[in-house]
């Protein structure tokens, strides 16, 4: 049997703001509602509530520090099947600096509508609303893309290599047209034909834009529009019919002169000395890679953004539980589930070995979002018909890996 527990080392956790650990996000298994789960505190007080697929708990002032916390797995006989044991590191209220600190967020198409650096945003520097913002000062976002006020970087389909790469590709383009009749949440993914065989997914979707990649062999689409027809996926299988193409987003950092990444001068366009933390969210991309591939990528980001800052921090942000019934509606029965969660903890044991080294210790941390993301009511979801002899509509989870808004606020907090 696998070990079924996958924990992090530890969690962090700040006063006043509620911790929830959600059982399918720490359990290697199809179905984590078939165990039962218990979690006792070392020095045997009791804190916090536990339910049958999570743990809550709010911790206050007097909880500052940290604490060794054992969970126990155990079967519907009650046979203990696996234990594991995992920090809850307690940390007070952030306050305002006297000296100002940058900030660069760096993902793909989870962070490319940018919901969760806004919420990160308004959690740090603003005031009111739930849960409450914290009002500091003296932090700045810095980046191409903004929402509500927030800089970040953020492209659908991006790779470490796409942030450490020219990153011109004519076979990632954003197409013009009518698009209304398409939805992302349910034809991410799907498969299309152009002219020329060549086939190309869909990216995004807009009202009036979508990016496409193609899939078959390198190209590039007519500039003056055309058509695309349905292969394999998705909901909606209409012809995309599109008015003109333009190449899609080039590496932001990328310094044509000096035919590399230059975090200076990209800095310096928004007015910073210096990047002073840097979060970065990549991965669902890398889900056909091995451990050792995404290491040695991921080190040619992190060591262009430490050779020119050595103080900054990069705060690596692992994956959260990929939504089953959503790999299904994206693509049919081809991807199978299991691997992908697999790629969940795989992944975050290469970000916590990188975090170990001796050269990047203490200048890079793990943020471990799988047990702090609700993957059963926070991914995106649509109605479909309970079988074809009853119309009675349910609600079906319908994106593999994208989350519904509320599951981007949940990353936000845990970040």
């Amino acid at each position: 049997m696998k070990k079924l527990l996958r924990l992090p080392t530890h969690y962090d956790l700040v006063v006043g703001d509620t911790f929830e650990l959600f059982f399918k996000g720490i359990t290697y298994c199809l179905n984590s509602d078939v165990y039962d789960y218990t979690v006792a505190f070392a020095d045997k007080k009791n804190r916090g509530q536990g339910f049958a697929r999570k743990y809550i708990w709010t911790p206050a002032t007097e909880d500052i520090g940290t604490h060794e916390v054992s969970i126990t797995l155990s079967d519907n006989t009650g046979e203990i099947l696996d234990t594991g044991c995992v920090e809850l590191r307690v940390s007070d209220r952030p306050k305002s600096q006297a000296v100002e600190r940058t900030v660069l967020i760096i993902g793909d198409s989870l962070t490319g509508g940018g919901v969760w650096p806004a919420e990160l945003g308004r959690r740090l520097l603003g005031t009111g609303g739930t849960p409450e913002g914290d009002g500091l000062t003296g932090v700045r976002f810095i980046g191409s893309k903004c929402r509500d006020g927030i800089l970040y970087e953020g492209y659908g389909g991006w790779r470490y290599e796409s942030y450490t790469t020219p990153n011109v590709r004519s076979y990632h383009a954003i197409l013009t047209g009518d698009f209304s009749d398409k939805e992302e949440a349910v034809d991410q993914h799907s498969t299309w034909r152009d002219g020329e065989g060549r086939e190309w997914k869909i990216e995004w979707v807009k009202d009036n834009e979508m990016k496409v990649i193609c899939s078959s062999v390198y190209g590039a689409l007519p500039e003056a529009g055309g058509v695309l027809t349905h292969l394999s996926g998705g909901v909606h299988t209409d012809d995309i019919v599109y008015t003109s193409v333009r190449p899609s987003e080039a590496n932001p950092f990328w310094n044509v002169a000096l035919e590399r990444n230059d975090f200076t001068s990209y800095a310096a366009r928004f007015g910073a000395e210096q990047i002073d933390e840097a979060i970065v969210f990549l991965g669902w991309n890398h889900h056909a890679y091995t451990g050792d591939q995404l290491a040695k990528l991921a080190r040619l980001l992190l060591d262009g953004i430490l050779a020119e800052f050595p103080a900054c921090h990069i705060a690596l942000v692992g994956l959260q539980v990929p939504s089953r019934d959503g790999f299904g509606v994206n693509y049919g029965i081809s991807w199978p589930w299991f691997p992908k969660l697999a790629k969940v903890w795989e992944f975050e044991e290469v970000y916590r070995a990188l975090a170990a080294e001796p050269a990047y210790l203490g200048r890079i941390s793990v943020v471990s979002i799988a047990g702090q993301y609700d993957t059963a009511y926070n991914s995106l979801t649509t109605e479909m018909p309970v079988n074809q002899r009853n119309d009675t509509m349910v609600p079906v989870q319908s994106n593999g890996v994208h989350c519904s808004d509320n599951g981007y606020r949940q990353i936000a907090d845990a970040i």
